[in-house]
């Protein structure tokens, strides 16, 4: 696997805002499960990954420069888990978010979809102050979902968690009406950083239908066990369709229920 590929074409990004998001993936269990969020950008584009994937990432790229081994260490996969192991770069002038992502089928792939966003915000006179910082609400439909939405013109950048964007100011808080999710802004500052405008080295471009379809595969079949399928007995197999078919039900809600 092949992390932060060696591109030319890279972005400076001038600030760091990190997100903690609460969410319900089983629409049939009242309990929520948590996880952060990192969000760099600058006037034009925006990166957006799960800090779990980040860690993930840093501990393989250690663990290939002390090892000689070619083969993957699942430790770090293991350690450092996250329902959400996209990386996304949104720009704001094209109204795209490009949406990177590794799969371990046969091989290890590397996909890309590119996603056209039109948002149609609508912007209320309803104020409210989040962490000392007054912020407007506004609300949209979207991916299957009404959004309600708190943003800041104090901190006019027209971005925010996942793919939300083109507001005039920073995303504070954003919530769907059934509250199966929950963005929350926990920090923001100046940093500094250079990133590649791809996350791994040269992906495979896919439709996001096709890239929906691969997820589903890896996550929800025994694809996920690569060659080692072969391996298991006929009673093996079994259990672990089953156990699969289970996930799948307890999956039930994701953030996009209209892709």
């Amino acid at each position: 696997m092949e992390i932060y590929g060696q591109k030319k074409d890279s972005n400076k990004y001038t600030w760091i805002a990190t997100y903690d998001l609460k969410y319900r993936l089983d629409s049939t269990n009242n309990q929520y499960r948590e996880e952060s969020f990192v969000l760099s950008f600058n006037e034009n584009q925006s990166a957006f990954q799960a800090n779990n994937i980040i860690l993930r990432d840093s501990a393989m790229r250690t663990d290939k420069q002390n090892n000689s081994r070619k083969d993957i260490n699942t430790s770090s996969i293991l350690k450092y888990r996250s329902n959400f192991p996209e990386f996304l770069i949104t720009d704001i002038n094209k109204k795209t978010v490009a949406v990177s992502n590794d799969f371990l089928l046969d091989e290890p792939i590397h996909l890309e979809y590119l996603e056209f966003i039109f948002h149609s915000w609508k912007i209320n006179k309803e104020y409210k102050t989040i962490n000392g910082i007054k912020c407007t609400k506004a609300e949209e439909d979207l991916f299957g979902r009404h959004w309600i939405v708190w943003f800041s013109t104090e901190y006019p950048m027209p971005f925010g968690p996942y793919k939300f964007f083109g507001l005039p100011g920073l995303i504070f808080k954003i919530e769907d009406s059934k509250e199966d999710y929950l963005y929350e802004l926990r920090s923001i500052r100046k940093h500094s950083t250079i990133m590649p405008t791809q996350y791994y080295s040269n992906p495979t471009r896919v439709t996001k239908e096709k890239y929906l379809e691969l997820f589903n595969r890896y996550h929800y079949t025994t694809a996920m066990f690569n060659s080692a399928i072969n391996s298991m007995t006929p009673e093996m197999q079994a259990k672990a369709e089953e156990m699969l078919k289970k996930k799948k039900l307890k999956e039930n809600n994701p953030i996009e229920l209209k892709p």
